[in-house]
């Protein structure tokens, strides 16, 4: 079944219907089998199945059961008419998603905004999810070329350090729902906070440097308050990637002896889709250069 947050992330303004999990699971089969699709098209696919997977655990769907049905899954031949046109519409749905210049991908409570390359010069996101609750973004931002993981925030009384804590997959493979299915508050009565790991499954990425405060300013969401931040490593992106999307990663701002002043959470949602999107638009832009290039070369009368 396709649920609501799976077809926001495939539809966006694409008007041809989603195709269903049991379709999707086909096609992914008959890839692997013909080599239908371009390495961006299959990883995108990827993420559709993890947003279905996903959302049928969230329907109440055992992960044993789902593991024995994806692995049931027939691999059609390579001329099958549907096989076909299932390609030939998750391609057309990839397509419509990456002409978008700001397409918004949203997940059950908050949503990964992916932005166009920043102006030459300035600072700016290009994946950026806000709280709403809090003057806080958190992202992938990119200046004079390079790109960092950041946390971007307004507060009168800037926090010393900050640190990026969610599941580690190498201690506890899959999430637990902390809520025992609503029986108790989620942890700090944040709803994102409900599906993630137990203390001892966690891992942390402290940040490696601070944003200047002009990037700050461009980064963190207007207000009233002095804006201040944080980049982390790189790694801490791999390690968001690994999450499932009914996940919820928290940043905790300490104070200098360490103890925890305030945590703001950030739903994993459809992030590997906006890593996507923002590598495809680079990739397009690249190529849109390319070509300006090469026409301007050949109209050159001089060459």
């Amino acid at each position: 079944m396709i649920t609501p947050a799976l077809a926001a992330l495939l539809l966006a303004s694409t008007p041809a219907p989603p195709a269903d999990h049991g379709a999707l699971l086909r096609l992914r089969a008959g890839d692997a089998a013909c080599a239908l699709l371009t390495p961006v098209e299959r990883s995108f696919l990827d993420v559709v199945l993890a947003q279905a997977r996903d959302d049928a655990v969230m329907a109440g769907a055992n992960e044993a059961m789902l593991d024995r049905y994806e692995q049931a899954v027939p691999s059609p031949a390579c001329s099958d008419d549907a096989l076909i046109a299932s390609a030939q519409a998750h391609r057309a749905r990839l397509d419509a998603l990456a002409e978008l210049t700001r397409p918004l991908l949203p997940g059950r409570r908050q949503a990964w905004d992916v932005r166009p390359p920043a102006p030459a010069g300035r600072p700016g996101w290009r994946i950026a999810q806000s709280p709403a609750s809090q003057p806080a973004a958190f992202g992938l931002y990119e200046a004079h070329g390079a790109r960092a993981p950041a946390l971007a925030l307004r507060a009168d009384t800037p926090a010393p350090h900050v640190v990026l804590v969610m599941r580690d997959p190498a201690r506890q493979p899959a999430p637990v729902d902390r809520t025992l299915g609503g029986l108790r508050p989620a942890p700090g009565a944040d709803p994102l906070s409900a599906w993630g790991a137990y203390a001892g499954g966690e891992q942390r990425f402290m940040a490696n440097a601070r944003l200047a405060p002009e990037t700050a300013e461009h980064l963190a969401p207007a207000g009233g308050a002095p804006a201040y931040g944080f980049t982390f490593p790189d790694e801490a992106l791999n390690a968001l990637s690994a999450l499932t999307p009914r996940e919820g990663v928290r940043i905790d701002l300490l104070r200098a002896d360490g103890r925890v002043m305030q945590s703001v959470w950030i739903e994993v949602g459809a992030w590997r889709a906006a890593l996507l999107l923002a590598s495809e638009a680079d990739v397009r832009a690249a190529d849109a250069r390319a070509a300006a290039q090469a026409l301007a070369a050949a109209s050159d009368p001089s060459r």
